[in-house]
């Protein structure tokens, strides 16, 4: 019976210990967003960028990504749980990341990039300080390269904050505006 009692046990940690890491490393909500929500990104110098969830094709979810200053239009993939893998842009550059972004996975967690000028491997290191804070540093494989960031996540766990240095500035990103349609 005593067997039996710590088997039980163990099983029933293990599911809790499986589902908190899977929940804590979900990336954008898509499965809970409704196609058509749009949202916009603003950096420090005041560039912004328009997001508009356009729905599912095939394994991917399909984010059509819009630069208010170029008037560039790419379309972004992210997987089934919502984590990056590629952006095509109108003009026919591509850029992945495989097997997808680690940009928003708690813990320890490796990708490479490729088609883009920061193309390489990449290690993550981020820790959930809160239920929409993390805290992270990257650093690029074969290089000196590594940044330490940090960001907010908001609605459908999209990162309405980050910030981190760069080349000795403080560079950040931060939502402006969320709009998700009337069903």
């Amino acid at each position: 019976m005593l067997n039996i009692l710590k088997a039980l046990f163990f099983t029933v940690a293990m599911t809790l210990v499986s589902t908190a890491s899977y929940a804590e490393n979900w990336g954008i909500r898509f499965d809970q967003m409704p196609v058509g929500t749009e949202y916009d990104i603003k950096d420090q110098t005041g560039d912004k960028w328009t997001y508009k969830f356009v729905g599912k094709k095939g394994k991917f979810y399909i984010v059509k990504k819009t630069s208010h200053q170029t008037k560039q239009n790419s379309r972004q993939k992210y997987n089934a749980m919502g984590h990056f893998v590629s952006n095509t842009y109108n003009d026919g550059y591509k850029f992945k990341r495989y097997p997808h972004s680690c940009y928003e996975v708690v813990g320890r967690c490796t990708h490479v990039q490729s088609g883009h000028k920061w193309s390489g491997k990449y290690v993550y290191n981020i820790k959930q300080v809160s239920p929409t804070k993390r805290v992270g540093t990257w650093r690029r494989v074969n290089t000196e390269e590594t940044r330490d960031f940090k960001y907010t996540l908001g609605k459908y766990n999209i990162v309405v904050y980050t910030e981190h240095m760069y080349q000795g500035n403080k560079k950040f990103t931060k939502m402006t505006r969320l709009t998700v349609p009337s069903n």
